[in-house]
């Protein structure tokens, strides 16, 4: 059995007469050049997005500022908005600063009684180097020395 035919098969008996009402209308509309109506805004559908199925309902869309038709052949007609473009205009700034948000069970003594980490790697050692361009010597870490040809601080750029 196909899903159409589970489709039909769910549907009521007034779902079914809807839905061969509005097969047989289609056909025998206007042609299809002939733009929508604002009339044609306000129809029947099924609606299935609450998980109900065939649950018929009439559904009104909102009125637009930018009113947009499609044909049935898909041509498009726009109604221009009146307006167009409107440049932004500086407002007062409205945001407060109330400040941070203190945490009742933070305790300053007891992290003043924890002390100070102590470092324990060792102080990194430099490396003297001479300057490829200029040849004047210089210290550097040995992690930042990459081929032969070394240049100072001055003559990097």
């Amino acid at each position: 059995m196909s899903k159409f035919d589970n489709f039909l098969l769910s549907l009521t008996e007034d779902q079914k007469k809807a839905l061969v009402s509005s097969l047989l209308s289609d056909s025998e509309e206007d042609t299809p050049d002939t733009p929508s109506t604002p009339d044609d805004e306000m129809k029947d559908e099924y609606d299935f997005s609450e998980g109900e199925r065939g649950r018929f309902v009439e559904e009104k869309k909102p009125a637009k500022k930018n009113r947009v038709t499609v044909n049935k052949d898909f041509s498009v007609i726009r109604e221009s908005s009146v307006g167009g473009k409107t440049p932004v205009k500086a407002k007062k700034n409205q945001w407060v600063d109330t400040g941070e948000a203190k945490d009742e069970e933070f305790d300053p003594e007891h992290f003043k009684k924890l002390g100070i980490t102590e470092r324990v790697r060792p102080e990194k050692v430099l490396q003297e180097r001479v300057c490829h361009v200029c040849g004047r010597k210089f210290k550097i870490d040995p992690d930042l020395v990459h081929g032969e040809f070394i240049r100072c601080n001055n003559c990097v750029g």
